[in-house]
């Protein structure tokens, strides 16, 4: 069952960084002037977008499978797989290299879960969560949550982590919870859903969209999606082994071994989604003052593709942490660095 539990896994990242690829190819496609809800209803009208958020939908429903079958600490890590399968599909459709970087964050996430899933050991676990146990995930989450809001009013330049954790704390209890619905859901039917776990879901996944899109608005989108998908499967993990006894077994040396795993898939992360600005192009006119249009555009996504990233509907958000999202910025990076170039 955990095999398939992997698989189930690594088919729904591919799916979701297949649709962040169909999506990304048609909204780069849109017209410039159509903007706001005008630019997602003009998507809704497309074929090729529309087999995108199909794409989104087998993806989630793939991770919803996985997280019932295997446990949540071997499986909410292989959600950072996506990053690696948008690699290809990003120079299939845009035809732009990859990346020096890039390729060594590749190297570094694909490695880091070779080693973890070699490494860890599930335990038997039992996901179900009392009314009691529930109430407590939700205690701790809201006051995990609270208290980053709270440091992100006055972070500065930092508010966009403090941000992007608390959208991260929020999709690792989501993924918790998911795991007990899944779980429930195969042992009793649809009827468990009907649940107070249900209910934390339904609050918890759209408030963790909400906050990471003030996150993007905060600050640079790399910053905010690689603390999102290292927080992400952090704090699943924490939830899973404290609440659902879903802990995996490795001994003194293997949880050493996975420890640096965890931590080169952490810093392959930071290299897939670091900006793709060359140093010659940041240099190549210093005697010529920035025109508007320049200064609006640096460190930011072209005006299109923010519109899309903040603005489309995510539908890993209300499953797992946004890995389209993830994807989408792989995809769009190059174009972003055609834009600060012009």
């Amino acid at each position: 069952m955990i095999a398939w539990a992997v698989l189930a896994a690594l088919l729904s990242a591919a799916c979701y960084a297949f649709g962040a690829a169909v999506q990304q190819g048609v909204a780069a496609r849109a017209d410039e002037a159509v903007a706001g809800a005008g630019l997602v209803w003009h998507l809704t009208t497309r074929p090729g977008w529309i087999a995108g958020m199909g794409a989104m939908i087998a993806g989630a429903c793939l991770h919803v499978v996985a997280l019932s079958w295997g446990p949540l600490p071997l499986i909410q890590p292989l959600g950072v797989a996506s990053l690696l399968f948008a690699l290809p599909l990003g120079t299939a459709f845009n035809g732009r290299p990859i990346h020096a970087w890039h390729k060594i964050g590749a190297g570094l996430v694909a490695a880091g879960l070779i080693a973890l899933l070699a490494i860890l050991r599930a335990g038997p676990g039992h996901p179900t969560l009392s009314t009691a146990g529930t109430v407590e995930l939700v205690a701790t989450t809201s006051a995990a949550v609270a208290g980053c809001l709270g440091i992100a009013r006055n972070a500065g330049r930092y508010r966009p982590v403090a941000l992007a954790t608390a959208a991260g704390i929020c999709f690792g209890a989501t993924s918790a919870l998911v795991r007990v619905v899944g779980n429930q859901i195969l042992n009793s039917g649809p009827g468990a859903l009907v649940s107070w776990p249900t209910a934390a879901i339904v609050v918890f996944a759209p408030l963790g969209f909400v906050i990471v899109q003030y996150a993007y608005r905060a600050g640079h989108l790399s910053v905010v999606l690689a603390t999102v998908t290292v927080v992400d499967p952090l704090a699943g993990v924490v939830f899973a082994a404290l609440l659902l006894g879903d802990a995996v077994h490795a001994g003194p040396l293997g949880t050493a071994a996975a420890v640096l795993a965890a931590l080169a898939i952490a810093a392959g992360v930071v290299a897939l989604t670091r900006p793709e600005v060359a140093p010659a192009v940041q240099h190549a006119r210093p005697s010529t003052p920035p025109n508007s249009s320049e200064t609006a555009t640096f460190g930011r996504p072209p005006r299109r593709m923010s519109q899309i990233i903040d603005g489309d509907p995510d539908v890993r958000g209300l499953m797992s942490p946004g890995s389209s999202r993830r994807a989408s910025r792989l995809l769009t990076g190059d174009r972003q660095g055609d834009s600060r170039a012009g």
